[in-house]
């Protein structure tokens, strides 16, 4: 399990059932690489990157705005939901090329411009397919569970002495 720890920013209520917003700081591996003073990969991260995410979850018990809890998204999910985004539009990239060079000739149409726009289009269809179906609200086997409420931190107030 992949566990990240974010904060509650906020606490709605929708349909009757008690929502918390929770919010992660996004990190690129960057941050961790020792080259990354010299790198231009690290500048574009840091540039482009979101700095936080919101995730909405629903959680019965009373929570605090503020409060910390972890989440967790299990390995298998994280790795069949990479597989399906990277390598199933590339699939489709080779099919509707090889598919294209076949039929292209018979509509003459002899350009290999249409083999290539014809192999874009098809990676293109099949990510927005395979993006749909990741971000469906029913499939809740690629959204982070939350794993655990930690308990609310006690605010400590000081005292002078007179």
């Amino acid at each position: 399990m992949i566990e990240e720890v974010g904060t509650i920013v906020s606490v709605t209520q929708e349909h009757g059932v008690q929502n918390i917003w929770v919010e992660t700081a996004i990190k690129t591996t960057c941050s961790s690489c020792q080259a990354q003073t010299n790198c231009g990969t690290s500048v574009v991260a840091k540039a482009f990157s979101p700095k936080k995410q919101s995730i909405k979850l629903p959680y019965e018990h009373a929570v605090v705005i503020g409060q910390k809890v972890k989440l967790g998204v299990p390995e298998e999910s994280l790795l069949s939901a990479s597989l399906q985004v990277y390598l199933l539009p590339l699939l489709g990239l080779i099919l509707g090329s090889s598919l294209a060079s076949y039929v292209m000739p018979f509509l003459a149409l002899e350009s290999e411009l249409w083999v290539v726009l014809t192999g874009f289009i098809m990676a293109g269809v099949v990510f927005l397919l395979i993006r749909n179906k990741l971000a469906d609200a029913n499939n809740l086997q690629y959204c982070p569970t939350l794993i655990e409420v930690y308990p609310n931190p006690v605010e400590t107030i000081s005292v002078k002495n007179l």
